[in-house]
């Protein structure tokens, strides 16, 4: 009998592209309120090619790693919450909680 693969193992596979992240950034409506996180669509529109690359690296640390940002250190450590730096390195001591 053959096993399937955890649901874990396959969504380590999925994969971020920058390109469709933008697309989906600069087809927001700016005209809309904003979300949970209180900014505008209109900022992220206008941000959408600065934008785009970073989320995609967030995106792939989130599934890759199953994590969510600590939001108690995102504001201790100046907003860095998940140990990503833009190139896309990730730093060894990460502030990520399960």
């Amino acid at each position: 009998m053959h096993c399937l693969p955890t649901p874990s193992s396959q969504l380590s596979t999925i994969q971020f592209s920058s390109s469709e992240n933008f697309d989906v950034l600069n087809s927001l409506d700016p005209k809309k309120s904003p979300g949970h996180d209180n900014i505008s669509p209109y900022i992220y529109k206008f941000c959408a090619s600065s934008l785009a690359n970073t989320v995609s690296l967030l995106f792939t640390v989130i599934v890759r790693d199953q994590a969510r940002p600590n939001a108690g250190n995102a504001l201790s450590s100046g907003g860095d919450c998940w140990g990503v730096n833009p190139t896309g390195s990730s730093q060894a001591s990460r502030t990520i909680t399960q």
